[in-house]
């Protein structure tokens, strides 16, 4: 609790730094100056973006004989990614599955794959974009930063998958697991609960391997990541700024794959600061220019999150119903 605090006020000092460093009046005159047409069109582009991310878990979970109405699983997503936003690297994705559990006693075991399927996916197409991009844009410095992540992340997800894809495996590491750490006692109290949901993961797991399934998945992925990249081509637009949409959507992959290595709760920060280093250094966009669109954006993908979910959180069990 005390690490997810400081980081989210280390979080806020890096963001109020890089609004200085912008030239925050100057920042705070182009919000004055925003075209309302682009903001509402922002909002649209949120609303499908929402739609998108809960038709893709709701998919996911019907794999599984999980079936809910849309409009429920709404406002699950809604709160899970505001959980997930305070926490490091997006670690706090689980707690949809936590709250499936508390509100319709769904399995955590068997619903958090269909989570970790959405990583894989969201994975996979952030870093197929962010190649390409790579290939237009980068320079050199950009291009070593971007090549370790890029290697990190498909070192984690490969071994993962690995592990998941067998039962005799998943059951090999959660025991070296529990080896590796066995001065903590408190453990062995949970290590037969753990072993059932590792079994339960598994399972669910396999039941993804199936062609259809996989290519809507990459659907809906793709086109979640591409409105994300438009939703900051629409922030330099309402401050009468025009950049190619492409080169948005790649700085946006490039920004969320490093932003969530950083470990700041939802790349808050990290990814305004990404967004500043390419977009000032290789385009010769001005600071404030760029914080501005990315300010724009952010409300849009983060904020608007943290808004609706906190308010469903705060109501309670009633506002899952």
């Amino acid at each position: 609790m005390q690490l997810r605090i400081l980081l989210l006020i280390f979080s806020l000092v890096l963001l109020a730094l890089l609004l200085y460093y912008s030239d925050f009046f100057k920042v705070v005159e182009l919000l004055q100056q925003i075209n309302i047409t682009w903001i509402t069109l922002g909002f649209l582009m949120f609303l499908a973006s929402l739609v998108l991310r809960v038709r893709r878990w709701q998919r996911l979970l019907e794999k599984v004989n999980i079936k809910l109405p849309f409009w429920k699983l709404s406002k699950i997503y809604a709160a899970g990614q505001f959980l997930s936003n305070l926490t490091p690297g997006k670690i706090g994705d689980p707690a949809r599955s936590i709250i499936l559990k508390a509100t319709n006693n769904k399995s955590i075991g068997i619903s958090l794959s269909s989570i970790f399927i959405e990583r894989v996916f969201d994975v996979i197409v952030t870093v197929t974009i962010a190649l390409i991009g790579l290939v237009y844009y980068a320079t050199s410095n950009l291009s070593l930063w971007l090549v370790i992540t890029l290697a990190l992340y498909i070192t984690f997800f490969s071994v993962a998958i690995y592990v998941l894809i067998s039962e005799k495996r998943s059951k090999i590491f959660f025991s070296k697991f529990f080896s590796v750490f066995f001065f903590f006692k408190f453990l062995k109290k949970f290590r037969g609960s753990i072993e059932k949901f590792s079994k339960n993961l598994h399972k669910s797991f396999i039941r993804y391997k199936n062609a259809r399934v996989l290519f809507e998945t990459l659907y809906y992925s793709f086109s979640i990541w591409v409105i994300e990249g438009l939703m900051l081509f629409i922030g330099f637009m309402a401050i009468g700024l025009y950049v190619n949409p492409f080169l948005t959507i790649a700085v946006c992959s490039v920004s969320v794959l490093i932003s969530v290595a950083t470990l700041l709760p939802g790349g808050l920060g990290s990814g305004e600061a990404v967004n500043l280093l390419i977009l000032t250094n290789i385009f010769s966009i001005k600071p404030a220019e760029v914080m501005a669109a990315t300010l724009i954006s952010r409300f849009f993908g983060y904020w608007m999150y943290a808004i609706i979910g906190s308010v469903i959180l705060a109501v309670g069990k009633h506002s899952f119903k």
